[in-house]
């Protein structure tokens, strides 16, 4: 009865440690920017850009330092930003190294799941975004990695 009882508990056990790893596992997917605010920061200040210039910034370090933080260096981060305009709109999207992220479209102003492989079924390509963009701000990191592909 005894054994019963301690095949019984630690069956419970690894149950629980079971559900951790899958919790871990999937914070780990969603990465950093399920909890950042990174990329709301970089939105505000293109519109502060926007509000003091009367038009959408070329490139995003022309927001530094009067419109980001010091702090937000997106040459560094572990998330890469492609910012465009065609000036009545813009269009930042970003991702954390998945095939994965997301994007935010100043018309709309609704931040919105972009899958960036073809083979997604969510896949969007930035033609379909319909932007037509008149300026193109890619890091060159991002421009070497699709160039391979």
């Amino acid at each position: 009865m005894t054994q019963h009882i301690l095949e019984e508990e630690s069956g419970k056990v690894i149950g629980i440690i079971l559900l951790i790893l899958i919790i871990l596992v999937a914070l780990f997917i969603a990465g950093p920017g399920l909890f950042s605010t990174e990329p709301k920061k970089v939105v505000k200040a293109i519109h502060q850009y926007h509000d003091s210039h009367g038009r959408w910034p070329d490139k995003l370090e022309q927001l530094w330092p009067q419109f980001l933080a010091a702090d937000i260096d997106l040459k560094s981060t572990f998330r890469t930003y492609i910012y465009m305009h065609n000036n009545t709109m813009f269009v930042l999207s970003y991702h954390d190294g998945l095939e994965q992220g997301e994007y935010y479209r100043s018309d709309t102003k609704e931040y919105t799941t972009m899958h960036y492989h073809p083979r997604d079924p969510g896949y969007k390509s930035y033609k379909e975004l319909k932007i037509n963009p008149v300026c193109v701000d890619v890091p060159s990191k991002y421009r070497e990695q699709r160039s391979t592909e």
